[in-house]
């Protein structure tokens, strides 16, 4: 199919700018607006966000290369506090309608590294910019091609949306087990551990502690209250385990980030 961004590099018409930003927890854009005016590509830097399509519903997160089409509507819900990002909007112009994707990819430091110079090169004011954003960009559609592996699957996604809405709604609850969220899914739970795995590249489990484990930095961060109050209140039930995924997860322990 030729509208998959993957298929083979098509000419790009107009480069409209490369740009950092981020997002707070929330949801944005009526699905029901204007389409999007360009084409685009989305670095995610760290957090995850779920997007809506009229296609495909799939789930963003830190390391992955969102595509999203000219044309198409879409919504977001940002699940974390912090949902950071490099955007890059383009055309194409060849009339093809093209489907919003989301891109697995490798290599993800040499991605972070060319966004990131396509971002400085966009705010220089050099009479060249023009030319040398767009060889910039060309060199990062060209990677993206190369190293794309799959996107999600639109009814695997689906069929574990009810654990994924739950998880996103308690995650701090230490009631939260697998049992109760196959049986949301009307499947086992080796069977929701295969498809979740699929879908987010990451287990439930792990899942879950992600999201726990960033609001409790976001809350040690402000300093609202002490280690283990912030750990029992975003679901860890004990302390030294959380003490110990946490460092794992951020290279520090929890009590480094309290005292900074």
């Amino acid at each position: 199919m030729e509208n998959k961004i993957y298929r083979k590099i098509k000419p790009i018409k107009e480069f409209h700018g490369c740009y950092k930003d981020r997002l707070p927890r929330g949801r944005y854009r009526d699905i029901k607006e204007v389409p999007r005016a360009t084409s685009c590509f989305v670095f995610i830097l760290s957090g995850s966000g779920f997007y809506h399509t009229p296609t495909h519903d799939f789930t963003a997160t830190a390391g992955e290369i969102l595509f999203l089409a000219e044309g198409e509507y879409y919504t977001i819900r940002v699940n974390c506090d912090d949902y950071k990002f490099y955007c890059v909007n383009f055309c194409f112009g060849d009339g093809v309608k093209r489907e919003s994707e989301s891109l697995k990819i490798k290599n993800i430091e040499s991605y972070q590294n060319l966004f990131s110079a396509l971002s400085v090169i966009f705010l220089n004011e050099k009479d060249s910019r023009s030319i040398r954003c767009l060889a910039k960009f060309y060199e990062i559609y060209a990677k993206i091609i190369d190293d794309y592996t799959t996107y999600n699957n639109y009814n695997e996604t689906q069929k574990i949306q009810p654990a994924y809405e739950y998880i996103l709604e308690n995650f701090t609850s230490r009631d939260l087990n697998l049992p109760d969220l196959a049986a949301m899914c009307g499947m086992s739970e080796v069977h929701l551990r295969r498809l979740f795995h699929k879908v987010y590249k990451t287990s439930p489990l792990q899942f879950i502690n992600s999201l726990r484990l960033n609001k409790a930095r976001a809350m040690l961060e402000n300093r609202d209250g002490t280690v283990i109050n912030i750990a029992f209140s975003c679901g860890f039930s004990d302390l030294y385990y959380f003490s110990r995924v946490y460092k794992k997860h951020f290279g520090y322990p929890p009590s480094q980030t309290w005292q900074r």
